[in-house]
């Protein structure tokens, strides 16, 4: 891709409990160009079926819009709009100033590689404020002005860091069962992942509710942080565009200690820590995951990503470091697994002290390929995976 792949710089400057805070962000490359023309590929793969089932949603005024194109047409996000602010007055236009609207997209690095590359590129420049997820991440964007999240107060099994593209949005949060009222119903859904689950109130009184919640404000430039099992609700104010990045849990217990990423400068880890990984990891399809597919998670940070642009082609001689994405590796005594954008492959033993050297490279850095067959299908496979360019 052609836009610079920036890490993200992190820092609290609002509200912070263990359980929820309010931070800057810098990161420039994740934009809301950047996510709605994600939010528009998820449409197409959607209408073509692709996605495996419904990943697009558009809600007017409290329904749900048909994704097919006849009533309310209008209100769906087309591929010819000038990016959100032009879907959104068209929306205006139709239905009225102040109609709520909400479009939500899920499963977006799934079919938008960009994005994909963009975001793991981003949380790989702030490690420590991404969690390994026991199942997936999902990236999703939330556009419009639609008052307060449908569905109502609800909570899920995934750790959320819900960055603010554009625009102004309240969070309201409210730890703990103990404020539940009586009367309220509680119904327990299954989410859109294999064995990770929701839990949505019913309110006798919702202004009530509202006035026992820690009520968080954050605009463009910042983001919403809070752990899984946090009873939430949002709120637009005005127009507004957030990504958000669900971690999948095991449940909705916040206390279990996070799993993060132990890597050394260079992107080793050892075999100790890739098998403590694969045994951490929830298995709602079955057996755990091999180590191989352990280390591929763990360098996507449990993103499933659009498959790279094109297979392995000829050998570079020399390669550049192009992200910040983690490039992780695991040496045995026979050979090397090596894992990012959350592929992996194994080469020969003898390329550990050169992908070492590559670990190390900042974005910009460059280094020459060695000369060895083995060395070279491994820059060829590092290209292929966006971990590097040629030059």
């Amino acid at each position: 891709m052609n836009m610079e792949l920036a890490p993200m710089t992190l820092r609290t400057t609002g509200p912070r409990t263990p359980r929820y805070a309010v931070w800057d962000w810098t990161c420039p490359s994740l934009t809301q160009e950047a996510a709605w023309h994600a939010a528009l590929r998820a449409i197409r793969a959607q209408e073509e079926g692709r996605t495996g089932g419904r990943v697009t949603w558009t809600v007017l005024d409290g329904r749900v819009v048909d994704t097919r194109r006849h009533e309310h047409g209008a209100a769906l996000p087309a591929e010819d709009d000038d990016g959100f602010a032009d879907w959104y007055a068209r929306v205006e236009a139709a239905y009225g100033s102040g109609t709520p609207v909400l479009f939500y997209a899920r499963d977006l690095a799934r079919h938008d590689r960009d994005l994909f590359e963009v975001v793991l590129s981003a949380i790989g420049g702030s490690p420590g404020a991404f969690p390994l997820p026991r199942n997936r991440l999902d990236v999703e964007v939330f556009g419009g002005d639609y008052r307060r999240t449908p569905g109502g107060v609800h909570r899920e099994y995934s750790v959320n860091r819900h960055f603010v593209l554009a625009g102004t949005k309240a969070m309201h949060m409210w730890p703990g069962d103990d404020w539940i009222p009586a009367g309220a119903e509680r119904r327990q859904t299954t989410g859109f992942l294999p064995g990770v689950g929701e839990e949505h109130l019913s309110l006798p009184d919702p202004a009530a509710a509202d006035a026992s919640s820690r009520v968080l404000r954050a605009s463009a430039g910042q983001v919403f942080a809070w752990v899984n099992g946090l009873w939430h609700i949002g709120e637009t104010e005005g127009p507004a565009v957030g990504l958000n990045l669900a971690s999948y849990m095991a449940s909705f217990d916040a206390d279990e200690a996070p799993f993060t990423l132990e890597a050394t400068e260079e992107g080793r880890v050892t075999r100790d820590w890739v098998e403590a990984y694969r045994s951490y990891l929830d298995t709602p399809y079955g057996a755990p995951p091999g180590p191989d597919a352990a280390l591929s998670a763990a360098s996507a940070f449990g993103i499933e990503g659009a498959p790279p642009r094109t297979p392995a082609g000829e050998p570079p001689a020399k390669v550049v470091a192009v992200t910040h994405a983690p490039l992780l590796w695991c040496a045995e005594e026979d050979h090397v697994t090596v894992a990012t954008h959350g592929r992996s492959a194994r080469f020969a033993a003898t390329v550990a002290s050169w992908l070492a050297e590559v670990g190390r490279l900042p974005v910009g850095g460059s280094c020459e390929v060695p000369s060895g067959a083995a060395h070279r299908a491994l820059a060829a496979w590092l290209v292929a995976g966006s971990a590097v360019a040629g030059a």
